[in-house]
Parts: structure tokens; C-alpha cells; sequence
């Protein structure tokens, strides 16, 4: 599967992807496995998650892959470019919007879901709010993979599901970035549950994450002032 990744059309320092390239065949080795068919993602970037998502349907009857994301102009259209150099539109559903518009609007259309791969918007409450409708689509026994748990505010949305969705269960041998949950039932918590949640987890590397991406954008404007 590695063939795939080093196809895309990537920027040249690839430590800046925002998905890997063990990331990406993780996500094809787990939808190609559990035959996942109905999935979305919140975030698009280079297209390397949607790539390898799309590549693992293929031959599966009614496949169809959600992809949400408002900025891909940003990249150039890279993603959707990478997607259609390797044949894949066909399979995609892309939405060009933010997912606190997209994500609801899908919901009250009916939309159910057996994979969700979050990796949109990044600070608590954004990625908060597209975990809370994926889990009001996704089917009992789907799976929902969170990227990016580095990152303090995401490692507290993983504390949250942890301490207070009891019908999720973590599933292990995920790559260190990376939560993975399924869905195991109803949500069967009385209307006055609250449990206590947050992490010391990311203090560290969202620091430095913070720092490395100030540190980028004073040099891009130092560069090109206009930027």
C-alpha cells in the first residue's frame, strides 16, 4: 500500500502531511478488513486519508466516501487532484463546507454511517462537535478514528469519550497519533450523567506544535510579506 502514498502529489517536506504514510495504510488495512462502505471525513488537506479510504472500497457494492472540508483552495485543490489521478471521484461525495454546517444537515437527511475519520478542525470545540453527530449517524458496531491526539485539545475530546460514552470501547494497535473507537450500543446514560474529564496528555507536544506553526507562519510572512 505504500505504492499508493508515494503517488499523491504531496508537498516536498512530507513531515509537514498532516496524514502519514503508516497513518494512511492503517486506515486502508482497517476499512479493507471490516469491509467499511459507508464512511466520512472531517478534513481533506492532500487527500492522502480519502485516497487510501477510497482505494480500500473499491469492489465493495454501494461504497461511498464523505469528504468535508472548506479549505481545499488552500492546498491548491491538491486532494481533490490526487483522488482524480487515481481514478477514485466516483466513489467520493466531496463538501466543500464547514462540517458544523454539513455534519447536521446530513443527519436530518437520514444519513447512517459504519466509519468516520476525524481530522478537521482542531481546537476542542470543533472537533467536539463533529464527533457528537458522527456518533448520531454511525451504526452500533461502527468505527469512528480520531487523528491528531498529540494535540491537547483533541487528547481531551479522547478523554471525554473515554470517561463518559459508555457504549464506546477503545480499540488498540492503533498508530500513536491515532484514537480508534466502535460503537458498541444505545447510549444508555440517564439525562443527568457527567463525569469528570480532561488529560495532562499533549501539555508537551501541543507546545511545541504551537511553537513549530508560529514559528512557520513568522517565517512566511518575513518571506512574503503580502502573505
Amino acid at each position: 500500500m505504500g505504492s499508493i502514498y508515494r503517488e499523491l502529489l504531496l508537498p516536498e517536506d512530507t513531515a509537514s502531511a498532516s496524514v502519514k504514510e503508516h497513518e494512511a495504510e492503517f486506515l486502508y488495512g482497517l476499512v479493507k478488513e471490516q469491509g467499511l462502505r459507508r464512511s466520512l471525513e472531517t478534513g481533506f488537506a492532500n487527500g492522502a486519508s480519502a485516497v487510501h479510504i477510497l482505494s480500500a472500497q473499491q469492489g465493495l457494492k454501494g461504497a461511498r466516501h464523505i469528504v468535508i472540508d472548506p479549505f481545499q483552495e488552500r492546498y491548491a485543490d491538491v486532494g481533490l487532484r490526487n483522488v482524480r489521478r487515481l481514478g477514485l471521484s466516483r466513489g467520493m461525495r466531496f463538501e466543500p463546507h464547514y462540517s458544523h454546517e454539513v455534519l447536521p444537515r446530513l443527519q436530518r437527511e437520514g444519513e447512517r454511517i459504519d466509519f468516520a475519520f476525524i481530522d478537521g478542525g482542531h481546537r476542542f470545540d470543533e472537533a467536539f462537535v463533529d464527533f457528537y453527530y458522527i456518533d448520531l449517524m454511525l451504526v452500533h458496531g461502527g468505527f469512528v478514528v480520531i487523528h491528531d491526539v498529540k494535540l491537547r485539545p483533541v487528547a481531551t475530546l479522547a478523554s471525554w469519550i473515554r470517561r463518559d460514552k459508555s457504549n464506546y470501547r477503545r480499540v488498540g494497535n492503533v498508530p500513536r497519533n491515532m484514537l480508534m473507537v466502535q460503537k458498541t450500543g444505545p447510549d444508555t446514560r440517564p439525562w443527568w450523567h457527567y463525569r469528570s474529564f480532561g488529560t495532562m496528555k499533549g501539555l508537551l507536544t501541543h507546545s511545541l506544535h504551537v511553537w513549530r506553526s508560529r514559528t512557520r507562519l513568522s517565517t512566511t510572512r518575513r518571506d512574503n510579506p503580502e502573505a
